[in-house]
């Protein structure tokens, strides 16, 4: 009797295992196909998981602001017609102004990243925030897989924590934010690449080759351009607000080592508001 029952335990055993390394191939993936990006010294560990998908309970390193009106809108600068005849160029040149010279900028947002490929398929999230004050107050915040990250820079200091490293100070904040890239989703260059070009590594969402525009179309009641491109030797489609000029979701899709991934990041953004100082605090759950 205690040998038959001890395997279904050993048989239940594999099955966790498996979702682990579905879990960990998947992260691999994504730290693959950010290949713009600089290596990092020192990898990100990636913790067990309880099944197949990795549905984790986050204790919430990162402060979430009161709610707020998701998008900013400013005076609208073209028509409903010329807006009609915009090129892709010009949609992505706009939008790069923006972000370029913006005072404020804040959201909230989550990247799904969902194995697309092999019979077991994890979906994972990560929950962001990321809070900016030009010219050198900035703060990104992420979740994921049971784990927490802040990357937080005021001035000349960065600074760096998780729940598995605990306190660092990293290199550059461009350092820092790349070694994140995996486990964010690219939410962590995505739109700091945007507001801190020089300082950000990699290839700029506006500054994607092969870009076509496709229909427009209405996110979170707000109409959007809508265009795919080539970024980074990733196909991206890019949802843009046609008012704020502000992105609202990105989607890439990821191939490597035989392993298909779609990334999915949506963002409720905030721009030229006042920012509560306790976003842009370092804030770390220890203090």
């Amino acid at each position: 009797m205690h040998a038959a029952g001890t395997v279904p335990k050993r048989l239940a055993a594999l099955r966790v295992a498996g979702g682990v390394l579905r879990v960990r191939a998947a992260v691999a993936l994504l730290l693959a196909a950010c290949a713009a990006q600089p290596e990092v010294s020192a990898p990100v560990a990636q913790p067990q998981v309880a099944g197949p998908v990795a549905q984790p309970e986050v204790a919430a390193p990162v402060a979430q602001p009161e709610a707020a009106a998701p998008v900013a809108q400013p005076e609208a600068s073209a028509s409903v017609a010329q807006r009609d005849v915009l090129t892709p160029a010009q949609i992505l040149r706009a939008t790069a102004d923006t972000y370029a010279n913006c005072h404020t900028y804040r959201d909230i947002g989550r990247a799904t990243t969902k194995l697309l490929t092999g019979e077991l398929r994890p979906v994972m999230f990560a929950p962001f925030q990321t809070a900016f004050e030009r010219p050198d107050q900035f703060r990104f915040g992420v979740q994921g897989m049971m784990l927490g990250w802040i990357v937080w820079r005021h001035g000349p200091a960065v600074r760096t924590w998780s729940r598995h490293d605990g306190f660092e100070k990293p290199d550059s904040l461009g350092s820092a934010l790349a070694a994140l890239a995996g486990v964010s989703g690219t939410s962590s260059i995505t739109v700091p690449k945007l507001l801190l070009a020089a300082a950000v590594h990699g290839t700029s969402l506006t500054e994607m080759t092969d870009v076509v525009r496709l229909e427009d179309a209405e996110l979170n009641g707000a109409r959007c351009y809508c265009l795919r491109g080539r970024d980074a030797s990733r196909t991206t489609t890019v949802w843009i607000d046609q008012t704020s000029h502000l992105v609202l979701r990105v989607v890439r899709e990821l191939e490597g080592d035989g392993l298909q991934a779609e990334v999915t990041i949506t963002y409720e953004p905030v721009i030229d508001q006042p920012i509560p100082a306790d976003l842009l605090a370092f804030g770390s759950p220890e203090g």
